[in-house]
């Protein structure tokens, strides 16, 4: 209202108005936020000093806040660097294909250019929980406005997408997928720290744990028949006869018994001894030249074989004519280059033979767990 009624006395009030409003919330939210602060002498216009060029004062040319404020944000632009109204994103800005991007901003860019390598199922998982969970659940929320105890509810009460509770197991990996990207946030100094990183993951159920079955002593039996004949027809054929032996005599991780070589797979006067130095990726598209023994001290995995399992490989390597020492034992064809197993292809294979044999279904990992409770006992690693 203005009372001269004046049209133009209206619009000055009402520009002054506005002005006041956005010097009070500059004065309050962005002096001095981590990318930049400002410096101002008595008549002088105010300076700037940007936390990338440090110890360099910049004059905005104002005294104004506003425009000061104006003038710190444009010259962060033109440096190429994010301002403070990057703290206003939601998780969906931020996170939207944060695991899949391949641009030199993108998180993969900076992994690989550090030397960090991983899978590209990782890649396609994470970006996969992303979509399905983390953006669905937790887009529309402002990155900045997410905490410790509500990440840690949201978990909790997280349901799949048939409405089915999710297995501790996957909620780790979800959890793990949006630390990654708060990491990133946090990096990007959007949020000053990460609230998932106190978050407990949950525990797996016993009805969870119970899937990773070991075999009974009379399972194992119908499975590993003591006449090799029987076994070979039981698998399938000599290659997975001699594979699933091989699992069940060493506890090997299935991508460790994959990566096996002829070069590998020794004999003593004692008997057979076998050792893994190399595994084929989850995927079955390629070889990694490591084994995962991080904290144990060891760059290999050395196992022994039964007698029976040592008879087998030696079989196969006859049978197959594999002359080439490096060559692995295990491939699904023999003629075709780089033609490894792969974790899927394995667990189906066990599955049509726990059918055949009228057992319950299990996962490959199930040879190893057999093997801790009932053949290694109380032997050291080493």
């Amino acid at each position: 209202f203005c009372p001269q009624k004046c049209p133009q006395s209206c619009v000055f009030m009402v520009f002054r108005h506005k002005i006041d409003i956005m010097k009070k919330f500059a004065t309050k939210n962005q002096i001095g936020p981590k990318l930049y602060r400002f410096k101002q002498r008595k008549g002088r216009s105010i300076q700037v000093v940007f936390h990338h060029l440090p110890g360099k004062e910049i004059s905005t040319g104002t005294t104004d806040i506003v425009e000061a404020v104006a003038f710190a944000e444009e010259y962060l632009k033109r440096d190429g660097l994010k301002g403070t109204d990057d703290r206003d994103l939601t998780v969906e800005e931020y996170a939207k294909d944060f695991f899949s991007r391949r641009d030199k901003d993108s998180y993969f860019y900076r992994m690989k250019r550090l030397g960090k390598t991983r899978e590209d199922q990782y890649w396609k998982n994470s970006q996969g929980y992303v979509d399905n969970y983390i953006i669905p659940f937790l887009g529309i929320r402002r990155i900045d406005s997410l905490t410790t105890r509500g990440i840690e509810k949201w978990l909790l009460d997280l349901k799949g997408v048939a409405v089915e509770e999710l297995s501790a197991g996957t909620k780790i990996k979800i959890l793990q997928c949006l630390r990654t990207i708060l990491d990133e946030a946090v990096r990007d100094e959007i949020i000053d720290k990460n609230p998932a990183g106190m978050v407990t993951p949950p525990s797996a159920t016993d009805e969870e744990k119970k899937e990773r079955r070991v075999f009974s002593l009379y399972e194992q039996k119908l499975l590993m028949p003591e006449d090799l004949i029987e076994r070979i027809k039981l698998w399938g054929g000599i290659m997975w006869a001699s594979y699933f032996s091989v699992l069940a005599d060493t506890g090997m991780r299935p991508g460790e018994a994959m990566g096996l070589r002829v070069c590998d797979v020794y004999k003593t006067p004692q008997g057979y001894g076998v050792v893994a130095v190399q595994e084929v990726s989850t995927d079955g598209k390629k070889i990694k030249n490591r084994v995962k023994t991080s904290g144990k001290g060891m760059e290999r995995r050395v196992a022994l074989l039964s007698a029976s399992t040592g008879l087998l490989i030696e079989q196969l390597i006859e049978c197959q004519h594999i002359t080439d020492e490096e060559e692995c034992l295990f491939l699904k064809k023999r003629y075709k280059k780089d033609s490894y197993i792969g974790v899927d292809v394995g667990n189906k294979h066990l599955r049509g033979v726990l059918k055949k044999l009228g057992l319950k279904d299990a996962t490959q990992y199930s040879f190893r767990h057999t093997f801790a409770t009932y053949r290694r006992g109380s032997a050291d690693e080493k």
